[in-house]
């Protein structure tokens, strides 16, 4: 349990912290626990070239809404109070929350230091990782990914969504890129979703934007066979 209390210079402070658990302990919630998340150099290179390859191309398109954020009563304040935490634990650590009109957490970003830190030095390239938000996981956790001098991911940044439209993913990259400090990558590598290549284009106009290998190699054969039957047709 963590108990906060407005002060008069406006924020809120850390007035008593119980840290013993205070809930059902979820086994299979587990993996997704930052001691599980141990990844081999060789799949490291793999997951930024085919991030969110698996999802369908209109799959983005089509599905705006992936189910709003499961916030019961009190979820709101605890999850404020969270990240003011981490806030005063460290001033470096950012978070951004967007609330809809009834005052429910709607979208959701943070950036620790660790990851604004390595920004500066593994940022040219920028993969957005969704492949949580197939579903396959009940989890709309989106995350910026880069990769440092030994091939292994650096993560750069997290988000929780409450649906895919351009509105959400413009609002989720100008957060971001204001906890890197204005500071746009040189390129960045998603998935194939209109929404994604509208925000893209409105929040990273100068960066060049590359789609995951997985999606390019399912459409070579596609225009390929496009290819073929216009030849077949003009040797008629």
């Amino acid at each position: 349990m963590i108990s906060v209390k407005l002060w008069g210079d406006g924020l809120l402070h850390l007035v008593e912290a119980k840290l013993e658990h205070n809930h059902p302990v979820s086994p299979s919630t587990a993996r997704f626990m930052r001691c599980y998340k141990r990844m081999g150099d060789s799949n490291a290179v793999d997951l930024v070239e085919q991030s969110s390859g698996d999802r369908k191309e209109m799959e983005c398109e089509n599905t705006t809404e992936i189910g709003r954020l499961k916030i019961v009563e009190g979820d709101n304040e605890a999850i404020q109070q969270f990240f003011t935490h981490m806030q005063n634990k460290n001033p470096k650590f950012f978070y951004l929350v967007e609330l809809d009109q009834e005052g429910r957490l709607k979208n959701l970003f943070w950036a620790d230091a660790r990851s604004r830190e390595a920004y500066q030095y593994f940022g040219d390239v920028v993969t957005f990782d969704t492949s949580c938000l197939t579903e396959k996981y009940d989890l709309p956790l989106v995350s910026f990914v880069g990769m440092n001098h030994h091939g292994q991911l650096v993560l750069l940044g997290c988000g929780l969504i409450s649906d895919e439209t351009v509105e959400t993913y413009t609002w989720l990259f100008k957060a971001w890129l204001t906890s890197m400090l204005e500071c746009p990558p040189n390129a960045i590598i998603t998935d194939h979703c209109k929404s994604i290549q509208a925000a893209v284009a409105e929040v990273f106009p100068g960066a060049k934007h590359r789609f995951c290998l997985s999606y390019i190699l399912k459409k070579i054969p596609e225009n390929s066979e496009d290819l073929q039957n216009s030849k077949q047709l003009g040797s008629h």
